[in-house]
């Protein structure tokens, strides 16, 4: 106990505390003996190497991982980082194996629109929706094609109120559910998307995602737009979908 005490002590403790408050001073004499150190120990290092390829290296990647998360909850817990701190990079390092079906609106709640309705059929029945952007299908609900800007429509909606809603049409990027979020997010940066269509791998759709759905996953904070008359789009498009399935007296199971 006392050698073990001393070996602490003496190795671990004191040196760390010098380098800590005289660093200045001691780098260049440290660097020194370090160097030759290192060209002195050569052969034990490459032997050493040598070793632990043969046994294996395992997975490093993972560790790491691990050890950043928990470091950066000892963080919160010893207060050098704050709880949103803390919450953002454990948000940040278990999103390397995250899809994008784990974040998307799934395609029976989204809420979207008919190309064929018109400028004035929309302001009269939907202007009061808290959402910004609408999906917008052709003929079957499923077949979405592409979406429209909510203030797109409200500009135009006085001059023009017969004329279709489809003919403010964006593209719609449309990715595989299989595909992980962190390349997405930064497809959509690099094509300035602000929706993607999640289909399967029949062309399908599946739900949609949108920029603000990745950051939020990544900051773990519920974002707001100017616009959005409610926190929560997604909560709010289920509830949505969960009335009209009442209104026409269906019972899911």
């Amino acid at each position: 106990a006392v050698l073990t005490f001393l070996i602490l002590f003496l190795s671990e403790i004191i040196p760390k505390t010098l380098g800590a408050n005289h660093w200045r001073k001691l780098a260049p004499s440290v660097s020194v003996c370090l160097f030759w150190m290192e060209k002195i120990t050569m052969p034990l290092i490459w032997m050493s190497q040598k070793v632990t390829n043969l046994l294996g290296k395992g997975n490093n990647g993972q560790y790491i991982r691990q050890e950043l998360s928990a470091m950066s909850k000892m963080g919160k817990d010893t207060g050098e980082l704050s709880e949103q701190e803390s919450q953002i990079l454990t948000q940040m390092l278990s999103m390397k194996d995250m899809h994008v079906s784990d974040i998307m609106t799934p395609r029976t709640v989204i809420f979207k629109l008919s190309t064929h309705i018109t400028h004035a059929q929309f302001t009269n029945q939907y202007l009061s929706s808290p959402f910004t952007r609408f999906p917008i299908y052709q003929g079957d609900r499923d077949n979405v094609i592409g979406y429209v800007n909510r203030n797109d429509i409200i500009l135009q909606s006085r001059q023009t109120p017969d004329i279709e809603i489809g003919t403010h049409l964006k593209t719609l990027l449309a990715v595989p559910s299989s595909v992980r979020v962190l390349p997405l997010f930064q497809l959509m940066i690099k094509r300035n998307a602000k929706m993607a269509l999640v289909v399967d791998e029949y062309g399908s759709s599946e739900g949609v995602v949108t920029i603000e759905d990745i950051i939020e996953t990544l900051i773990g904070l519920e974002i707001v737009d100017s616009k959005d008359l409610a926190p929560n789009m997604q909560a709010l498009a289920r509830k949505l979908w969960q009335r009209r399935i009442k209104n026409k007296g269906l019972v899911i199971r």
